[in-house]
Formats: structure tokens, sequence, C-alpha cells
């Protein structure tokens, strides 16, 4: 099972003027595909587009949310780290080790109360701010010699999806973990656009789209155990706790025929956003949460050359790769109100159409709801 979406745009930058990479594309194909083994939808894993995820990785750009000036840092961020602190408890002399740890912030804020730190990241980003904050840090891919590392927690935001391998990432980390230590994971929820035939979670960058039972199934199938798992209360993510199996746990049955399911519904949803979408679509229209509209563009070959709308404070007025206009957020949408505006998130819909329309707003607006009838 496999669908291909061409000439996705390939986003992993913010600038203020266009300048095309001299040796990453702007845009790439992305292929969702079906991992029977461990029953995951997945992305590009061809050894081509890995080469290409390896610089992105290693250059001075961060895609993640946990950067300073990122106005998510405090909201979806600070709801995972506020579960890390339930989690643990007490976190002062615990060697808390952030895997993928960006730009620090978290990891700074458990030196503050006491606990003994570890960033392991390969990017510059992370290697900026370790030294700006004082932290210790591995700046590369998770190391050989991290069995001498004996963690009492090992915690990951966003970062499994990213995995070429999770399985082996989690064994990685077990090996790294002192015999009673525990792993927090943090990955998007991928549930419901699975369900749903939905392709806006298609990322680059993600190459694992997790529900909760692939998530329990990649867990399980690296010699660990899920303790706990939750929905966040913010946005659409998983949180899971892991310790060291202690015992012989029964193996998972796979329900091959959800997954069906989305490469099924893949088809019929793409036909019904461009049956609502098109007739309605000029130059003057434009998109909210954007991001998620850009697969459903490509796949029906209406370009991208719209109004392209986020409240990400760190892409405001300023470009990504392959999208063509700037970025604005909802003041910029007030202000100039396009004719019409599709907003496409089933986690925020609402709350952005409502701000809108109490501004008083003129345009047009449509949700997913909308869209797709759901």
């Amino acid at each position: 099972m496999n669908f291909e979406i061409s000439n996705l745009p390939l986003y992993w930058r913010f600038f203020k003027k266009k300048k095309p990479h001299n040796s990453i594309p702007s845009n790439y194909k992305f292929t969702f595909n079906y991992d029977k083994k461990l029953g995951l939808i997945s992305g590009n894993k061809s050894k081509h587009f890995q080469t290409i995820l390896k610089k992105i990785y290693k250059e001075e750009a961060n895609i993640g949310y946990m950067l300073e000036g990122h106005n998510l840092a405090r909201s979806y961020g600070g709801e995972f780290f506020n579960y890390i602190l339930k989690i643990t408890g007490s976190v002062k002399n615990k060697l808390m080790v952030d895997v993928g740890c960006g730009g620090c912030g978290t990891l700074y804020q458990l030196k503050k109360m006491g606990a003994k730190t570890l960033g392991i990241d390969p990017s510059p980003i992370a290697a900026f701010y370790a030294e700006k904050y004082d932290l210790e840090l591995i700046n590369s891919y998770f190391p050989k010699s991290a069995k001498e590392i004996k963690a009492d927690v090992i915690f990951s935001m966003d970062l499994m999806e990213h995995v070429l391998d999770p399985v082996e990432l989690l064994k990685k980390k077990s090996k790294a973990l002192n015999d009673n230590g525990i792993i927090i994971i943090n990955v998007p929820n991928c549930e419901f656009s699975i369900k749903n035939g939905d392709i806006s979670m298609a990322i680059h960058q993600h190459v694992n789209m997790f529900d909760r039972w692939s998530l329990k199934r990649v867990v399980d199938k690296s010699g660990l155990e899920v303790v706990k798992m939750d929905f966040s209360k913010f946005g659409s993510a998983l949180f899971c706790v892991v310790k060291k199996r202690t015992k012989k746990l029964k193996k998972m049955s796979i329900n091959g025929g959800f997954y069906e399911n989305f490469f099924r519904k893949v088809p019929e949803r793409i036909k019904d956003f461009k049956n609502f979408v098109q007739p309605r679509l000029d130059s003057k229209s434009g998109f909210f949460i954007f991001q998620r509209a850009l697969p459903y563009l490509a796949a029906n070959n209406l370009g991208f050359d719209y109004n392209v709308y986020d409240n990400n404070s760190l892409w405001h007025n300023k470009f990504l790769d392959g999208v063509p206009k700037k970025i604005k957020n909802q003041e910029d949408c007030l202000k100039k109100p396009p004719k019409n505006l599709f907003i496409i998130s089933d986690s925020f819909s609402n709350i952005i159409k409502k701000y809108l329309k109490k501004k008083n707003s003129k345009t047009k607006i449509y949700t997913e709801k909308d869209i797709f009838n759901i």
C-alpha cells in the first residue's frame, strides 16, 4: 500500500528573502507507505531522501517548536514540560536527557530546578543554545557510547516521527537508562488523519505517522514496555511513558483494515477538497494553518501562490521553502481580509474562525468540516 504526492514543498527554513538552497530542493515528492510488520503508516524512507534529511538536520535551521521566541514553546511545549514534571516528581539531582533538544529550552528549565542535564542533537542550533545556557551537549545523533550515560529520565519531543528506525532508537535509549529509569515520548497523534484518509499530515520530515496502537507496537518491538499513554490537551499529540521490560508481553495484533481504510479514503478526500475549494479559489483567497493545505494543493495540481496564514511568531513575514508568498498571521488577515479563507486544522479551526468573526472579518471562512463534510 502506498500513495504518492508530487511536488510537495519541502519547508525546513524561514527567511526574509527567497533564496533556494544550493543542494536541498524546495519541493520533493512525498510517499505514504505502510509498514506491515509494525502496522505503521510511514513517509519517504528512500536512501536519496534520507541523505537530504541528514543535510537538513545539520544545517543552521530548526523545524521544531522548542525554539526561543516560538509561541508554541509555551503552550504545546509547556504542556509536555508539565507532563514530564508530573511523571518524574522532583527532578533535583536526576540525570535528565533530552534527545533532539533543539533550542534547549526544556533542559535549561530543568537545570534551574536542580536537575543534571544532557542534550543530544546534531544541529548547529542546539550547539548555539547549549553554549548560551551552559548546558552539556552531545552535538551528534545518538552515540554508540550512550550505554555509559545511565540516565534517570530520557525524553524526546517530536523526535520519533523523524527517525528512520524508531525501534532501533528506543533500543539505544534503553541502553542509556539506569535500571529504574524511564523514557517519556511525545509524538504527533495521526490517528484522526489515518481514520479519515486525511493527507494533511504529510510533512516531509515526518517519516513515521503514529497512532496509539502503532506507537505501542514500536515500544514493544524495542524490548521496552508502555507504563502510561495519554492524549495531549493542546493540539494533537501522544504522550507515552516507557520503562525497561519486566515481564513477557502479549504480542499485539495489527488491525490491517484500519490502515487499508486510510489508503482507500485518500483519493476520495483529495477529490472532495478539489470540488469544494477550486470553485472558490483565486489569488485573493487564503489558507490558515496553510502547511496542512499544501498536500491537497499539490495532489490536485492547484499551485501554491495564495495568501498563507499561520500564528507561528517565528514565521511571520518570512518565506518557507517552496511557498511563494510570505506567511501572515491572523492580525494581517483582519487588516487585509482575503475573499475566501480555508482553515485546515482539526484542532484549531473553530478557535481561529471564532476570533476572526468576532473582529468583524468580511471574509467567507470555511473549515475542514465544510470542505470534507465531516
